[in-house]
C-alpha cells in the first residue's frame, strides 16, 4: 500500500498496540495489521486433557449416542411434519447435526417461543422454500431433550400434506438465509 494512505486505513482486528501511541513508539501501518491479537496458549496446552477425557468416556460411543438422536430427530420431525428430509438417513450426510424441514408462518417467532416457552435453544433456517430448525447434539444432551424438542415442535407448528424436497431445485432457486432474531 502507498505510504501516504496508510495511515487511513483501519485494522481489521484491534488488539494490545494499537493506537498512536503504540506500546513503545507510534503505531506503525505495519505493526497494526501485523500483530493479530494475542497467541493464546490455552487451547493448545489443554489437547492432551481433551484426549484423555474423551478416552475415558469412550467418546466413540458417545458421538454414536448423539448420531442416534440426531437420526431419530430427523425422522420424527419429518413423519410429523410431513416434509420429507432434505437428505438421506446416512452417517456421510450427518453426524450429530440434522436440518430438518417443519411448517410454520413466521419463524422469527417460531426460535423465540421454543426458547421462552421451552428453554430450547435451535438456529433456524430458511433455504429454498423452506424453513427448518438446525438440531445438534453433543454428549449432554439425552432422549428426554429429544422429548423435549418433540413437545415444542408439536405445539408450535404445523402438519400438511405428505411433500417432498427437490435439492437441486431450491439451490437454483435461492441460497441459504439465516433466520435473523432482533
Amino acid at each position: 500500500m502507498r505510504p501516504e494512505e496508510q495511515g487511513w486505513v483501519e485494522s481489521l482486528i484491534i488488539s494490545w498496540g494499537w493506537g498512536k501511541h503504540g506500546v513503545l513508539e507510534p503505531s506503525t501501518f505495519v505493526q497494526r495489521n501485523e500483530w493479530q491479537g494475542t497467541r493464546d496458549p490455552s487451547a493448545f496446552l489443554a489437547v492432551p486433557d481433551a484426549i484423555k477425557f474423551q478416552a475415558e468416556h469412550d467418546w466413540p460411543a458417545v458421538r454414536a449416542r448423539c448420531h442416534e438422536l440426531a437420526r431419530e430427530t430427523r425422522q420424527r420431525i419429518a413423519d410429523y411434519s410431513c416434509l420429507e428430509p432434505i437428505h438421506p438417513d446416512s452417517p456421510e450426510w450427518y453426524a450429530q447435526l440434522v436440518a430438518c424441514p417443519i411448517r410454520t408462518k413466521d419463524p422469527i417467532e417460531l426460535k423465540q417461543r421454543m426458547y421462552d416457552e421451552y428453554r430450547i435453544e435451535v438456529p433456524m433456517t430458511s433455504w429454498g422454500g423452506l424453513d427448518m430448525l438446525r438440531v445438534s447434539y453433543q454428549g449432554y444432551n439425552d432422549q428426554d431433550d429429544l422429548e423435549r424438542l418433540m413437545a415444542a415442535v408439536e405445539a408450535l407448528t404445523q402438519r400438511g400434506p405428505r411433500q417432498s424436497f427437490s435439492v437441486d431445485r431450491a439451490i437454483g432457486e435461492q441460497p441459504l438465509t439465516p433466520v435473523q432474531t432482533g
